[in-house]
């Protein structure tokens, strides 16, 4: 802001403005940029707008006393010439150029407006920052490693995974270097931060689902309990819906259940819904496995449900219900429960720590195998535990035989191994190649059910495949040829090479007399009831063991998946192509009546698809196999096709299996295990959702997190926004 000129108090030239203009004159002539007049004894420069130094001031011939020695102005010893290289002339140009560079290029912002280009800077910094933390936040949770350390004091060794892939990009970043550094209260490397950041990614995901399943306009819950390592009784909940052609079955959390009756398991349920953001009412379909309390009719989890969602059938899980099959076949069958009783107990003694060196070192090649632990509840481990045993039977058989020498191993282990070759003989072999074979059909089966992509038209194919292949079984058992003859070429083989007995060890009884008052009885019989056949021949194997086991498979199957079981999944198969009953309406009328669609429109779109595949099966020559194949051949005509569509967007969301929810089980030993036992159950959720999740986790848009975690901590200690 330039001076008020009239309050200029001129002491050299008082009112004589002759002299003043002529001053003036001489000075704009050499320096047309700079005029000064005497302020009160300070010097003020109008192209600069500040006052001079007090250098300057000092130069009374300039400030105050004025000029008037023209003649001795210019030349190398002129007063102007010695004022142009003094240091206060230089300052007052260096500071005037500075001034014009200002207003001339950057410089007509204001002094807010600098502040707030620093500020956005800072926010730019800050949000990097953060991004990085979100980052090895999300590496660590999709590959399923620890984020803290025991001790993440700067004096430990070991300050866990989190903090040192941070310290490892510091190295490479300096603004992560920079924060890393700073004050702590601002580093956000605590385990509260951590917690909101992963809160916020799992809740993107969230929502990222409930927005594909409204587009989907239908879903599937399956819904799994197991213990976690603290004990802690831990619900799985997965959601299948048809989004876009593609069959996604997608977790969505974990949830600790406060208790085990329907009314908790079923208000748990539709609370994890509701927070998810996804309505109950668009459920059409729901799988558990054959618990009473989630599969009662009556008071299970199952029926309440559908007591607020009439439309959401309930399926009991195939491989649940197969693996069942197999264990009430072991249980139910003398013979068959002591082969199982023995392969546990050679697993457990080949597993023994002083064992199983030897066991290794008797197999030969790089391959060592290793046999398999018996469980009621892991789906192929039977299967597993046969073929293991079936490939590395002569390791087994050496190394038995080298412990069963007292010399060699203590007396207790050398009364085990001598126990277990007394029962590893011809028989065994039989039971072993007997049932490799059978339960390799089952297992087969069992891993088709277990895929994500899997119809449960598919499914019921598939049982339907298994009860045709166990019935041709006992069909051809004493033809040549059949499945029964090669099993015994095999044992036989197996006998021939190892050169096992036939005969089993005789238990020593006590012979049993009856009183003398009794002899007469009608009731004493010549033999004792019970008695146990002896199997010696091809024939007494197949009459008192393959044929029995084959009748309780085929028994268990008939009764667990009986074709009268549901009418609505007779139309759920008639919605597959590769059905007999492919589009027969009154098979799919059962169906189409319990989702409410209209049959007089039903009825006429049918005939309209049928027409429609053919000409495209004419045209392009391309093969409808699945439901959901036929289900996008039909998505451009969904509005003409509307139930039809409908219809089969439902076939392909009902599950056939809850084996999402196993899966999960597996991720959750990974992220809460002994060493991890005190994770909190909300941290445990979120990390799931993001391992489980991983492609969507690492398709999210930091940015989007960053704004999240701003919104929710607006207060803290570096600014995001």
């Amino acid at each position: 802001m330039q001076p008020n000129l009239k309050k200029f108090r001129m002491t050299q030239f008082g009112k004589n403005k002759t002299k003043f203009r002529s001053f003036n004159a001489a000075w704009y002539k050499l320096y047309p940029w700079l005029e000064y007049s005497v302020i009160r004894d300070a010097a003020y420069c109008y192209s600069c707008r500040h006052f001079l130094p007090p250098v300057i001031r000092g130069e009374k011939a300039f400030i105050t006393d004025g000029f008037k020695n023209w003649k001795k102005s210019l030349g190398k010893d002129g007063s102007l010439s010695t004022h142009n290289a003094s240091a206060a002339h230089k300052e007052g140009m260096t500071n005037w150029c500075t001034y014009r560079s200002m207003t001339m290029t950057k410089c007509t912002q204001s002094v807010h407006s600098l502040l707030d280009s620093e500020h956005q800077k800072l926010v730019a910094e800050n949000r990097t920052y953060i991004k990085t933390v979100s980052t090895v936040l999300r590496l660590t949770a999709v590959q399923l490693i620890a984020q803290r350390g025991h001790d993440e004091s700067e004096k430990s060794q070991n300050q866990g995974n989190f903090l040192a892939i941070l310290k490892l990009i510091a190295e490479h970043d300096t603004i992560v270097a920079k924060k890393l550094t700073g004050p702590k209260n601002a580093r956000y490397t605590h385990h509260t931060i951590q917690n909101d950041l992963i809160a916020v990614m799992a809740e993107l995901i969230q929502k990222e689902i409930a927005s594909e399943i409204m587009e989907a306009g239908c879903f599937a819950i399956m819904v799994d309990e197991t213990k976690d390592c603290a004990k802690k009784e831990q619900l799985s909940f997965v959601l299948r819906y048809v989004h876009r052609g593609t069959i996604k079955e997608e977790f969505i959390g974990f949830e600790q259940a406060e208790g085990l009756t329907a009314n908790a398991l079923t208000s748990k349920i539709c609370e994890k819904l509701s927070s998810s953001g996804i309505d109950i009412q668009k459920c059409v379909g729901q799988c558990y496995d054959g618990a009473s309390v989630m599969s009662g009719c009556v008071a299970g989890v199952q029926a309440k449900i559908r007591a607020v969602v009439s439309q959401a059938i309930y399926t009991h899980c195939y491989n649940h219900q197969l693996n069942l099959i197999v264990v009430d076949c072991v249980k139910n069958i003398p013979l068959v429960a002591e082969f199982f009783v023995i392969l546990q107990q050679l697993y457990v003694f080949i597993s023994g720590s002083a064992v199983h060196p030897v066991f290794l070192n008797m197999q030969s090649g790089n391959l060592k195998l290793e046999l398999k632990r018996l469980s009621d509840t892991r789906w192929s481990c039977q299967h597993a535990s046969c073929l293991a045993v079936l490939q590395c039977l002569p390791a087994v058989l050496s190394t038995l035989e080298q412990f069963s020498v007292v010399d060699n191993s203590s007396a207790d282990r050398s009364m085990q191994a001598t126990s277990l070759l007394q029962f590893i003989n011809g028989k065994f072999a039989v039971q072993l190649v007997m049932f490799e074979n059978l339960l390799q059909k089952v297992n087969i089966v069992s891993k088709q059910l277990q895929s994500s992509t899997c119809e449960l038209s598919e499914a019921i194919d598939l049982v339907d495949c298994l009860k045709r292949d166990l019935r041709d079984a006992r069909t051809n058992s004493e033809t040549e040829g059949g499945i029964w003859s090669a099993i015994w070429e095999s044992a036989e083989q197996i006998i021939a090479t190892h050169d096992l007995s036939m005969e089993v060890p005789v238990r020593m009884r006590r012979q049993r007399t009856s009183g003398n008052r009794l002899l007469e009885s009608a009731f004493v019989t010549s033999t004792t009831a019970g008695r146990r056949q002896v199997l010696q021949t091809k024939d007494d194997f197949r009459v008192h063991l393959f044929i029995p086991v084959l009748d309780r498979m085929l028994s268990e199957l008939q009764r667990r998946f009986a074709d009268e079981t549901c009418s609505i999944y007779h139309g759920i198969s008639a919605l597959n192509p590769q059905s007999k009953q492919f589009l027969e309406e009154h098979r799919i009328a059962a169906l189409a009546t319990h989702y409410q669609a209209s049959l007089q429109d039903l009825s006429a779109e049918i005939h309209t698809a049928k027409r429609l595949l053919e000409r495209k099966s004419e045209t392009t020559g391309v093969a409808v196999n699945t439901t959901l194949q036929l289900l996008m051949l039909l998505e451009p005509y969904r509005d003409a096709l509307y139930e039809l569509h409908r219809l089969l967007v439902i076939a392909c969301t009902l599950p056939a299996t809850s084996a999402g929810c196993e899966r999960s089980f597996s991720t959750m030993k990974l992220i809460k295990n002994y060493l991890r036992n005190r994770m909190e159950d909300d941290r445990l959720c979120n990390l799931g959702i993001i391992a489980l999740n991983a492609e969507r986790a690492m398709g999210l848009d930091l940015d989007i997190v960053v704004d999240k975690f701003a919104q929710i901590h607006n207060n803290r200690r570096i600014a995001l926004v």
